[in-house]
């Protein structure tokens, strides 16, 4: 985990949104299920919501460059499927 402010300090890092739903689903921009999510984020994030965000978390991933910004979604992922 990172504070907001370091995000973009490394130049040549891309960034990325997610959402972590509250039923531990968490899902790219285009809301498609994130299976690898151990190797891009691990799991310790859902710990840090509300240490500089309240919903939001920052997540660097050296090896693959990229910074992640991991929004709570209060509400469940599966009950959005139909």
């Amino acid at each position: 985990m990172i504070s907001p402010d370091k995000v973009g300090e490394e130049e040549e890092y891309d960034e990325e949104s997610f959402t972590y739903y509250q039923d531990d689903i968490l899902t790219d921009e285009l809301d498609e299920v994130i299976e690898n999510r151990d190797e891009l984020v691990g799991d310790e994030f859902m710990n840090y919501f509300g240490v500089y965000a309240e919903n939001i978390v920052y997540v660097v991933n050296h090896p693959r460059k990229k910074y992640y910004e991991i929004t709570l979604d209060p509400s469940d992922y599966g009950s959005k499927e139909s």
